[in-house]
């Protein structure tokens, strides 16, 4: 059996939760802000695309091809920065 999750008054009347501290409304988005990580990499050992990659603090972290299966940092680009190097 499948459990729902609870909700307060306050949320099913709209009223937006508080930081106990500052007493400041909390903001929360459903999404993640926007940034400045690239839709996908370029793997420079096969030439083609990977969506799977992660950064972590404005660093790349992780990145799998799925192609050829190479995983260091330093054999993936972005498109901007493949064709800097043409």
């Amino acid at each position: 059996m499948k459990r729902l999750r609870s909700c307060s008054v306050a949320q099913l009347r709209g009223i937006q939760p508080r930081d106990r501290a500052t007493e400041q409304p909390v903001i929360s988005y459903p999404f993640p802000p926007m940034s400045d990580e690239p839709e996908y990499l370029i793997c420079l050992q096969c030439d083609t695309p990977t969506y799977q990659f992660e950064y972590v603090k404005g660093k790349l972290a992780q990145v799998v091809c799925n192609t050829c299966g190479a995983d260091d940092p330093s054999d993936f680009l972005t498109e901007a920065e493949l064709e800097e190097q043409s």
